[in-house]
C-alpha cells in the first residue's frame, strides 16, 4: 500500500515539474518584451514621445528650405515693409489648444545678418514650460532698409535625441521701388521665336501692388491666369500664347515700359 503512495507522489511531482517547464518554455519569447517593459517602467524618459514634444512659431518654419551652395534659407522668406525696424517672433510649445509638449522645451535661436548690421535679438536662449500653452516672445530689432536677417532656432530632447529645426529668411524692403522682367521662350532660349512663352517678373526694394502688362499684337496672356499683384520682394511667371503666325518674336525689348508693378516701370534683367 504503501509502495504505491510513492509512486502517486513521484507521479504528481514529475506532473508539478513538467507543467513548469512548459510554462517556462512559453514565457521564453516574451523574455525580451518583458524586460523591455520593465526598462522603461523603471525610466520613465524612455516612454517619451516625439508627438508631445512640440517646437513651433509664428514665423519661422520646420519646412524651410535652404540653397545647397550658399546654406543661404530659399524659404520661407518673410518680406517686412520699409520702414519697419523690428519683427515679433513668436516660439510655442503646443500644436492646438489640446496637444502641448509633455516636457520643457529647451531652445536657442541665433542671427545671421550683414556685416556692420547692428540688427539683434532679444534673447537667444529660453525655456518652454511643459504642460502649458506656453510663448515666448522674441523680437528682432534694428532692422535696415534693403537688408536680409536670418533667424534659425532650434530645441533637443537629450534623452531620445529628438530634434526641432525651425528657421525663416527676413528681407526689408528697400527705401526704393524697383521691378524687373525677363522673356524666356518655351524652349528656355530668351527671345527666341515660339507658339508661347513666358515673363518672369519679379519686384525688390519697396515695389508692390498691381501688375500691368500690355500684351503685343499677335499673342494673349493665358486665360487661366490670375496673378493680379505681386506684393515684397516676390515674384510670378505669366504665360503667353502666340495666336498669329505672323506675330514678331517675344524678347525684353518687346516689353520696354510696358509692364509695371503698382505704378513702378519694370526694366529687363536677367533673373
Amino acid at each position: 500500500m504503501n509502495e504505491v503512495k510513492t509512486e502517486k507522489k513521484k507521479s504528481s511531482k514529475l506532473l508539478v515539474a513538467l507543467l513548469i517547464l512548459v510554462l517556462l518554455a512559453s514565457l521564453i519569447p516574451l523574455s525580451p518584451v518583458l524586460a523591455k517593459y520593465i526598462t522603461q517602467r523603471k525610466k520613465p524618459e524612455n516612454l517619451v514621445l516625439t508627438n508631445y514634444f512640440y517646437f513651433r512659431s509664428n514665423y519661422l518654419s520646420a519646412d524651410f528650405t535652404v540653397d545647397e551652395q550658399t546654406n543661404e534659407i530659399t524659404g520661407p522668406v518673410i518680406p517686412v515693409s520699409v520702414g519697419t525696424s523690428d519683427v515679433v517672433i513668436e516660439l510655442y510649445n503646443f500644436a492646438d489648444a489640446l496637444r502641448m509638449s509633455d516636457i520643457d522645451v529647451n531652445y536657442e535661436l541665433t542671427l545671421s545678418k550683414p556685416t556692420g548690421s547692428t540688427a539683434s535679438l532679444s534673447s537667444t536662449q529660453g525655456m518652454l514650460e511643459k504642460n502649458a500653452l506656453s510663448t515666448d516672445t522674441i523680437y528682432l530689432s534694428g532692422l535696415e532698409p534693403g537688408q536680409r536677417y536670418e533667424v534659425r532656432g532650434v530645441a533637443e530632447y537629450g534623452p531620445t535625441g529628438y530634434r526641432v529645426e525651425l528657421a525663416a529668411a527676413f528681407v526689408v524692403a528697400g527705401a526704393n521701388p524697383v521691378a524687373h522682367y525677363a522673356v524666356i521662350d518655351g524652349h528656355g532660349y530668351t527671345g527666341a521665336n515660339s507658339d508661347f512663352a513666358e515673363l518672369f517678373v519679379w519686384t525688390e526694394g519697396s515695389a508692390q501692388g498691381a501688375v500691368s502688362i500690355t500684351i503685343p499684337s499677335g499673342w494673349v496672356l493665358d486665360p487661366t491666369e490670375n496673378e493680379t499683384s505681386l506684393g515684397l520682394y516676390s515674384s510670378h511667371t505669366y504665360r503667353l500664347f502666340k495666336t498669329s503666325n505672323s506675330a514678331s518674336a517675344l524678347s525684353d525689348a518687346v516689353f520696354s515700359n510696358k509692364i509695371s508693378v503698382g505704378g513702378t516701370i519694370a526694366t529687363s534683367e536677367t533673373p
